[in-house]
C-alpha cells in the first residue's frame, strides 16, 4: 500500500468528488478513480458506496478514514524529523552538568534559540 494512495482516498473524502481530488493532489481524475479501486481490492472492503455517479463513505470507509489520517500524519512528521536532522536541528539533547554550569554556560545558550529550534527541557 503506498501512502499516495492513502492520500488520495482522504483527499477524496475532504473533498467530496474524485475530480476535486484529483485537483487537489495534482493529477488526473482517472489516477485517482484507479488508485481507489485498487486501495479498495487491496483492502478487499468498498471504501465508497457509488450512487448514480456519487460517492458516499461506506460503513468500512468510515472505520478506515480515522487510520489512514493517523499514517499519513506519522508519515509527514518522519519527513519533517528528516528534513531537520539533515540541516543539523537536534530533537533532543541530554547534558548532565553542575548547577553552576547550568546557570553559567547553559541558561545564556538557551537564550539564543530560536523558534525552529526545539524546546529545551531540563531534568
Amino acid at each position: 500500500m503506498e501512502l499516495r494512495t492513502l492520500r488520495y482516498f482522504v483527499a477524496v473524502v475532504e473533498t467530496g468528488s474524485v475530480s476535486a481530488a484529483a485537483e487537489r493532489v495534482h493529477v488526473t481524475q482517472p489516477v485517482v478513480s484507479r488508485q481507489l479501486q485498487a486501495l479498495e481490492r487491496r483492502l478487499g472492503v468498498r471504501l465508497f458506496d457509488r450512487d448514480g455517479g456519487r460517492l458516499r463513505l461506506s460503513a468500512a470507509g468510515r472505520e478506515l478514514l480515522p487510520r489512514a489520517r493517523e499514517v499519513l500524519l506519522g508519515a509527514d512528521a518522519v519527513e519533517q524529523a528528516a528534513r531537520r536532522l539533515a540541516t543539523g536541528h537536534l530533537e533532543r539533547v541530554a547534558i548532565s552538568a553542575p548547577s553552576t554550569t547550568v546557570i553559567d554556560v547553559l541558561a545564556p545558550f538557551v537564550a539564543t534559540l530560536g523558534p525552529d529550534d526545539p524546546l529545551p527541557s531540563l531534568v
